[in-house]
């Protein structure tokens, strides 16, 4: 049997972990270890460099690669270690346990007086800040950095099992390093994050065709404070997503007229056959009730047994698009009407729920998301057998310093991919993948540290400037390899030797 953790992923009653998506197993010696202090959490790091066996954290389980697992050595799981420990409402920053989740951060930042937010989250706010941080996890906006960038300071143990302070008064040396750490500097125990005064968000969303996202890209990133899109492939449009603090126009004031589309959406080839046109003039009682069935458990099933139809024949999938994207993303209010929130990434998104997937995601230079977009739907359109699930998330951010952040140095945009897993089983996505790998090498991208990709240390080591310091600040607080697994070597390029797991 399965139990879910609490905190998304899962083990089974052999003390088998699993991520949330399913495609990642591992089974660490004794179980997941939860730890209520700094203590308790620096004598198992000790415990696993005494045996030469790897520690690692597992948190949300919402990463879908290999770098949390811990076969036969320490898993470390810090749902125990939460709690908001001091603010500061002058400075306006927040210091908290890195196992707290982004939404009881933000929960407990919203009941504060005067209420206190954080500048960007990122679309999952059920995971741990810890997990969040080590990864670079990012919301949209482009003038918004990610999360990792928030962090001030923290606390961490090293891979001797020492407390080490970092920060502006202590070790600053290393705080470039520490805000995207791949959790191979240390085990994250405190964080301290600026925060900023709580405020209102007005949002319209609704669809937009892709040629015309693609080519406004820039004024509406511009316009809007934090702006999105889903795409969904076969069908040529875009859900958007235009959000800001001052009052934003209803979508169907910001999309220009429907008319005539552009030549690549219609007509010929799978990237939009004119049918997506037709569902958008649907009756639009009948797609409000239709949605409403789909986000009911019922509903759900029957979602998952169509993902199961494109995963047994991939050739249905731009059907299954076709049909689905106008039920799973109408406008949720009124025509004339926007909505406000007050977190710039929907609550009601904060857990994905439905269907699981698998992602892969990669970080291009802001000005290169219209020219790689387009050639990924130029690859569905010409080449035979390759079909793409929903949705394709496009995202965007700020540039940062921080040395392995895949925003480094530019301004940012974020195209994710998924691979859908209906009832568990995993729906063949090797070839689109490559693909999509292949699309955005050519564009300048950095993969995203949680998600699928195929790069490792010698590709990787191109692509960052301050890649040989992160190297050095690694050998220098974990000198021993303690925090590293068999992929985290090959990531880094770290030589095996001094740790061992007992497989």
């Amino acid at each position: 049997d399965r139990t879910h953790n609490g905190l998304g992923a899962m083990a089974d009653d052999g003390g088998t972990w699993r991520n949330w998506a399913g495609n990642i197993a591992f089974t660490p010696a004794g179980g997941i270890h939860e730890p209520a202090s700094e203590a308790d959490i620096a004598a198992l790091v000790r415990d696993a460099a005494g045996r030469r066996v790897p520690c690692r954290v597992v948190g949300h389980g919402h990463s879908f690669n290999e770098s949390m697992t811990a076969q036969g050595g320490v898993a470390v799981s810090l749902k125990r270690y939460r709690r908001v420990l001091r603010v500061d409402a002058a400075r306006r920053t927040v210091t908290c346990e890195a196992g707290i989740t982004l939404v009881q951060l933000l929960e407990h930042l919203a009941d504060l007086e005067p209420p206190l937010t954080l500048p960007n989250v990122p679309v999952v706010i059920a995971v741990t800040l810890g997990g969040a941080l080590c990864t670079a996890a990012h919301g949209s906006g482009k003038r918004s950095p990610s999360l990792s960038a928030q962090m001030l300071a923290c606390r961490l143990v090293d891979g001797e099992g020492r407390v080490v302070e970092v920060g502006p008064s202590s070790n600053a040396d290393l705080l470039p390093a520490a805000r995207a750490s791949l959790g191979v500097l240390g085990i994250l125990t405190e964080v301290t994050l600026q925060c900023v005064p709580a405020h209102d968000l007005h949002i319209s969303e609704g669809p937009m065709r892709l040629a015309e996202c693609l080519g406004r890209v820039e004024e509406l990133t511009e316009r809007f404070e934090f702006f999105k899109a889903w795409w969904v492939p076969h069908t040529g449009y875009v859900h958007a997503f235009c959000i800001d603090r001052a009052p934003v126009p209803p979508i169907q004031e910001i999309v220009g007229p429907r008319g005539t589309l552009a030549p690549e959406l219609t007509g010929a080839g799978r990237e939009g056959s004119g049918q997506e046109a037709g569902a958008l003039d649907a009756d639009e009682a009948s797609q409000a009730q239709l949605a409403k069935y789909l986000a009911s458990r019922p509903g759900g099933h029957a979602h998952e047994r169509l993902m199961a139809l494109a995963a047994d024949d991939p050739s249905s999938t731009p059907l299954v698009n076709g049909a689905l994207r106008p039920l799973l993303y109408p406008t949720l209010v009124a025509k004339d009407a926007s909505y406000v929130v007050q977190c710039n990434e929907h609550r009601g998104l904060s857990e994905s729920v439905g269907v699981r997937f698998q992602v892969s995601e990669f970080a291009i230079p802001a000005g290169r998301v219209r020219a790689a977009v387009s050639d990924l739907a130029a690859a569905l359109r010409s080449r035979p057998g390759l079909y793409l699930s929903f949705p394709v998330d496009i995202r965007f951010s700020a540039a940062d310093d921080i040395w392995l952040s895949p925003a480094y140095g530019r301004d940012t945009a974020w195209v994710g991919i998924p691979a859908k897993r209906p009832f568990g089983k995993e729906t063949p996505h090797a070839e689109v993948f490559a693909e999509f790998e292949r699309v955005m090498l050519a564009h300048g991208g950095r993969p995203h540290w949680a998600k699928e990709h195929s790069l490792r240390a010698p590709a990787l080591r191109g692509l960052y400037e301050r890649w040989p310091d992160f190297l050095r600040a690694r050998a220098r607080l974990d000198p021993h390899g303690t925090f590293l697994n068999a992929y985290l070597r090959e990531l880094l390029g770290v030589e095996g030797g001094a740790v061992r797991a007992r497989l």
